[in-house]
């Protein structure tokens, strides 16, 4: 048993150190191509038509610093358009909607030829169907050739530079990429947020901005290789801002996937399915992180949840789009997506056991393992992620010294407390029986 035990205990010390170190390695290469990218000189070409479109519900709070912040693109209103996709109620009170106070917003500072506010069907609450419902009304009332939608959150705060970016990278493609895609810094807010909740806030923004830094980007990259190489591709998901969708590619598929709450893990689902053509774009969204640990941990449990519904999506999508995929392939996804989430799950938990079990049986090598596991997965990405963050473009960066190391003690619970959405996810997928 004792055999069994430290075996089980150094294979979960050995995967923390190894994928932590991998992790941490790709966040550095991939910080340093985005600085390079940063100093090129820019490639002009043709210019795409860039319509931002915002899916609003019940944003009362941050509507006009968003209206704000995208009205200072209004220089490039020759090449880019604003759309907030709102609902008339989302508030007891009309003069309280996010609709009404949009329109006000949007008037006080005379962008009604920049930024238009509409207003979609009750029916059309939830983010795909407001992003499907601004596509074609931007469809029925305008040319829609040589168009991108680019899709964002009512909290990101994107850099003018990610639309000189996208100009660069259609000037150097003998064809336009059907999906640009951004990752995200997650330390847009934490200035904003109560000073007793900043240091766990920030210890949370930046797991989630090195988890983009060294996973996401690397995920689209090695899509892209597998892609033009012809071989077994990785699953993968895009994500819901910093999207841009060409409008050739939306009227392939036909719309935005309305099948899973998590729409853009369905529409990552389904471009990896019919191979569509993805390029990263070298600019960090900057967005918000969840204010506090309980709304990020069920912001965590909401897209595990989506990402678990990967499985039934692929059925789902190969029978509507008629498209027939090898076993190998299938099989490939499968077990790739299947291993992802059960450690986005039981990381944490699993390290902790082996902890336990050193302790049990008195190993101080396996402790100093489990120390060792925790400083690669956790604490050095911390360092080198705030470190970066600094010297990149677009993103403002400023907690101050007490606050980093603050944040940096409390990166342990940030750890744990990652696991706690995922694993309430997991125990409530397999209690339905659809954990794929």
């Amino acid at each position: 048993m004792r055999g069994l035990l430290l075996c089980f205990a150094w294979c979960t010390v050995l995967y923390h150190v190894i994928y932590g170190g991998f992790l941490l390695i790709m966040n550095v290469i991939n910080c340093r191509k985005i600085l390079s990218c940063q100093q090129r000189e820019k490639v002009i070409g043709p210019t795409p038509l860039f319509v931002i479109i915002i899916p609003c519900w019940k944003e009362q709070k941050i509507i006009e610093a968003t209206i704000n912040h995208f009205a200072k693109f209004r220089q490039m209103q020759n090449i880019l358009k604003v759309l907030l996709a709102t609902n008339a109620h989302d508030a007891e009170d009309d003069e309280n909607t996010t609709h009404f106070l949009a329109r006000k917003a949007v008037q006080r500072i005379h962008a009604e030829d920049f930024i238009e506010v509409i207003v979609c069907p009750d029916d059309r609450a939830g983010k795909p169907q407001k992003l499907n419902y601004a596509i074609q009304w931007w469809r029925d009332q305008h040319p829609a050739e040589g168009v991108y939608y680019c899709i964002y959150d009512a909290d990101s705060r994107p850099d003018i530079h990610v639309f000189h970016a996208v100009i660069s990278l259609c000037a150097e493609c003998k064809k336009q990429p059907d999906i640009f895609q951004q990752i995200s810094s997650y330390c847009n807010n934490i200035s904003s947020l109560p000073s007793g909740n900043r240091a766990v806030a920030l210890a949370d923004a930046i797991a989630q901005t090195h988890w983009a830094l060294g996973f996401e980007y690397s995920l689209y990259e090695e899509y892209r290789f597998c892609r033009r190489k012809n071989i077994l591709r990785p699953p993968y998901y895009l994500i819901g801002h910093g999207c841009f969708i060409s409008d050739e590619y939306y009227g392939t598929i036909g719309k935005i996937p309305e099948i899973n709450h998590c729409d853009d893990a369905a529409l990552g689902f389904l471009s990896g399915l019919i191979k569509a053509d993805v390029q990263m774009i070298p600019v960090l969204d900057a967005c918000d992180v969840a204010p506090t640990s309980l709304a990020s941990i069920k912001q965590a449990k909401s897209w595990f949840k989506g990402s678990n519904q990967f499985r039934n999506n692929l059925k789902y999508f190969m029978k509507e789009y008629g498209v027939k995929v090898p076993l190998l392939q299938q099989m490939y996804w499968r077990v790739r997506e299947y291993f992802r989430n059960f450690f986005w799950a039981w990381r944490a938990p699993l390290l902790l056991i082996a902890a336990v079990v050193g302790v049990s049986l008195h190993s101080p090598e396996l402790l100093v393992g489990v120390l060792l596991g925790f400083l690669c997965f956790v604490l050095i990405p911390y360092v080198v992620t705030v470190s970066r963050l600094r010297s990149i473009q677009g993103i403002i960066f400023d907690p101050s010294p007490k606050e980093i190391l603050l944040g940096s003690l409390m990166t342990v619970y940030v750890f744990v407390f990652r696991c706690i959405g995922p694993l309430l996810g997991f125990f409530d997928i397999n209690r339905r029986g659809d954990f794929s």
